[in-house]
């Protein structure tokens, strides 16, 4: 990518702009790509799976250090799945006084600092499965690789050309058109990854009730 960068760039053989200004230049380019896909918000072009077994009275569980985007939070029981909805701060206290049919398991989930709080505090172990969207990696050797999916890197990489002519107090005005242009290809495709399947709207809750029966626990249909 940096030689694509000082190609473009007409920079070959001139360190001006040195190479470890370039991969900076590349990094927070890519960074912004990166955002720009997920940001698309279709059917994720990066995702992880975190599992972590839950302790009698805790609340909170460490996030992976990596941890940049929540996607869905589920809990098994042993026998059933739950998925686990996200709870507002001014509802602590009634989920955690919930004391009428408490199914004795968390009911919600809330992202706070670097910890996944589980609300109400589990009587137990139960498996949680995280699926979050990591950080953009950096890349620090020249052996790293970013996936651009469908070439999508040509977005950072005139990107940064643009930060490497502003250095050199030159007019960035094309490399920053191709920005543009790439972008506007992006946003029209990255949201429709399923094309034949895209995401539907989902009615969450109609009202948010913690304290009747379980069966209202989860959504409903």
């Amino acid at each position: 990518m940096r030689s694509d960068v000082r190609l473009r760039a007409d920079l070959v053989g001139n360190q001006f702009v040195s190479d470890s200004e370039l991969n900076e230049y590349i990094n927070q380019s890519l960074a912004e790509l990166y955002d720009r896909l997920v940001n698309a918000h279709g059917q994720e072009f990066y995702v992880k799976q975190d599992v972590v077994t839950t302790v009698q009275n805790q609340e909170t569980y460490t996030l992976p250090a990596d941890h940049y985007e929540t996607v869905y939070v589920e809990l098994d029981d042993g026998s059933t799945r739950f998925r686990l909805p996200s709870y507002s701060m001014h509802e602590r206290a009634r989920i955690i006084g919930t004391n009428v049919n408490n199914p004795g398991r968390p009911i919600a989930f809330r992202l706070q600092q670097g910890s996944l709080s589980l609300l109400p505090p589990p009587t137990g172990g139960f498996t949680i499965r995280h699926w979050y969207v990591p950080a953009c990696v950096r890349l620090t050797s020249d052996s790293d690789s970013f996936d651009g999916v469908d070439g999508w890197e040509e977005y950072a990489i005139w990107r940064a050309v643009a930060y490497a002519q502003q250095k050199e107090q030159l007019d960035a005005s094309f490399a920053l058109g191709m920005v543009a242009q790439m972008a506007q290809r992006i946003d029209r495709i990255a949201p429709f990854r399923a094309a034949n399947n895209t995401e539907r709207v989902v009615d969450v809750y109609r009202v948010r009730i913690y304290d009747f029966a379980p069966s209202r626990f989860l959504p409903r249909p």
